[in-house]
Formats: C-alpha cells, structure tokens, sequence
C-alpha cells in the first residue's frame, strides 16, 4: 500500500481541530448567555423583592404613630475634601441627613477611576442610596439595588460605598461598607480601624454578593471617621489618637492636609462624626 501523504495527513488534522475550536466557541457562548441571563433574573427577582418591602414598610409607617422620639445624643459633623493632583473635580461624593425616628445617615462614595467619569458615577450613587433611603429602604437594601444596576449595565464603571446608620436615641449603629477604604472609630485613646478590604460592587448579584455589616455601639465623646482611599490609614490613627479638640471640621482638614503632604496622588475625602451626650 502507498504511503499516507503526510501533508494530507496534517491538513485534515487541523480541520478537525478548526471544527472543535469553533464548537467549543459556541457551547462557552450559549454558557455566558445562560449565566448573563440568570444573573439579570436575580437583580430582577432582588428588586422585586426590596420594592415590595419598602411598600410594606411606608404602609406600616403611615399606620403607626407620629411621634418624634426624642434623641439622647447629638452630633458634631466635619467634612474636608480635596481633589487629586489639586484638581477642583473629585471622584468623592458625600452626604448626611437624619430621619424623623431619631437616625443619622452619612453617605460616602468614590467613583472608580478619576476626573468627570468617576464624579458622575459618585454622584449616582449618592443620589441614589439617598432617595432610596429617604424613601423607607433598609440601607443595605439600597445597596443592593445599586449592584444590580451595575452588574445589568455591565461597563465596569462603579462607585464604592460607605453608609453609616447611627440611632441618635440610644448610638447603637451600623456601618454598610461595600468595597470602601477603612473607617476608624475612637473610643477615649484608643483608635481601631474598621471594614476589611472587600471586592468593589458590580461584580454579580445575589447569594455571596453584597456589603460588609459592621455593628456599632457608641457613647458619648466616641468618634467615628468615614474616608476614601485617598487616606493613608497609620497616619489617620496616629492623628485622630492626637487630637485634643472638639471641631470636627478641623479635625477632618488635618486628615486631608496630611494626604496632600503626602504627594496627594488620589481624591481624598473625609467625614468626622462626634456624639455628643445631650444633658
């Protein structure tokens, strides 16, 4: 018999081989549209769910009573920000508010990247977990919403989150922190920073996908500082343990001179929260 030609041989090897690659090309597509798919049913199914939640919550608020408890602690509230590089625009979106029952919210964000993108995406965040809130939603419900429609809009642009929810009737309070820097609390002299470095939103929806739950209980005098990643945190603990005063807007100014000493190279913003004991 004649010997097989191995040109032939090699031709029709890589034909197969052709073949199977695009095969294997259309089974890895169908795959990641059945899990894209799945992945908008969980936002879907989520925001359902927060929705109906939030209706039930307004329809028991307007059954029950009006009366405003009255709080046993106040707060003192200082803000510094600064652009990176010295650029008036930020990535870094804040906000506060207090709600009728005797709560304080403070709302931090930082949009990714840096310039115009990263203020938009801040801002949206901001807005957005504000008026939900406002609105009757639990906070990490809110979060929540806000994943899933960066996770639906699948651009890889995102802002991460901090949410503190702190009672003014009793400083018990919680802190959402979802892929944000450190937070740090002092209580008396001694400083402990909290929240771990976690994965930024938008990267799925549902089942291990959601904020860190940090449980908080202050007294009177104790501090709580909310920054973005713009703060180095040794230095932040070396300074709010030195710090002798009762402005907390000077306090927060300190934080910020320092990033900038510090060569500045990102957006710096920070929120200082003092509870105060009313007498």
């Amino acid at each position: 018999p004649e010997a097989a030609d191995p040109g032939k041989e090699l031709f029709g090897t890589g034909r197969m081989v052709e073949a199977l690659n695009r095969e294997l090309d259309t089974v890895a597509g169908r795959h990641q549209d059945r899990s894209r798919r799945e992945e908008e049913r969980t936002v879907i199914s989520r925001y359902l769910l927060h929705l109906s939640r939030l209706l039930g919550e307004n329809a028991r608020q307007l059954r029950g009573s009006l009366a405003t408890p009255q709080p046993a602690y106040t707060v003192k509230l200082g803000v510094a920000a600064r652009g990176r590089g010295g650029n008036r625009l930020s990535g870094d979106r804040g906000a506060s508010f207090r709600t009728e029952d005797g709560r304080l919210f403070v709302v931090l964000c930082d949009g990714a990247g840096a310039g115009e993108p990263a203020a938009a995406e801040s801002v949206l965040a901001v807005d957005t977990l504000v008026e939900l809130i406002q609105a009757g939603m639990p906070a990490e419900n809110a979060m929540e919403l806000l994943n899933g429609m960066y996770v639906l809009r699948d651009t890889g642009s995102f802002s991460t989150m901090d949410v503190l929810e702190l009672s003014l009737l009793s400083g018990q309070g919680t802190l959402y922190k979802w892929g944000a820097a450190p937070s740090y609390v002092r209580s008396g002299n001694a400083v402990r920073r909290v929240g771990s470095a976690a994965p930024p939103p938008g990267l799925g929806a549902g089942g291990s996908f959601g904020p860190e739950v940090l449980r908080l209980n202050l007294w009177d005098g104790d501090m709580l500082v909310l920054a973005s990643d713009g703060i180095d945190p040794v230095e932040a603990e070396s300074l709010m343990r030195d710090f002798g005063g009762t402005d907390m807007k000077a306090l927060a100014n300190i934080l910020i001179d320092r990033a900038w000493s510090d060569g500045g190279a990102d957006d710096a913003t920070v929120a200082v929260v003092w509870l105060k004991e009313l007498r």
